[in-house]
């Protein structure tokens, strides 16, 4: 059985996020870490903006040299939310930090994406 168990694409609930969109892992070498990956996903390995990026059908992993205290390892989540004022509310209210759209939360960035009018996905 999968980690979630059987049947739990029934009970998630997209009143305000709709699904995860992309990954990014900070690194020592973004190179090497992401021709790894592609190769263990059997995935094509391309360059965006001079940063490495690995395309799955559903999600986009980027591969960041270190830039901040947090050091290797997952960075940030990016995610198509339908929501993003109710998002940004309940943050307030719970006092985390979010600056333009980007919620820090378990010391991962959340970047919070528009679902794009009548695309689903």
């Amino acid at each position: 059985h999968p980690a979630g168990g059987l049947g739990w694409e029934g009970a998630v609930c997209r009143d305000r996020v709709h699904a995860l969109c992309g990954v990014d892992l900070q690194c020592a070498d973004p190179n090497a870490l992401a021709r790894r990956w592609a190769g263990v996903l059997n995935a094509p390995l391309r360059q965006r903006d001079g940063v490495p990026v690995v395309t799955l059908v559903n999600a986009t992993l980027r591969f960041l040299p270190v830039r901040d205290e947090r050091g290797p390892g997952l960075s940030a989540l990016h995610l198509q939310v339908t929501d993003a004022e109710a998002i940004v509310n309940a943050a307030h209210t719970e006092g985390l930090p979010i600056v333009e759209g980007v919620l820090g939360l378990g010391g991962v960035h959340w970047y919070l994406h528009a679902l794009e009018e009548g695309t689903g996905t």
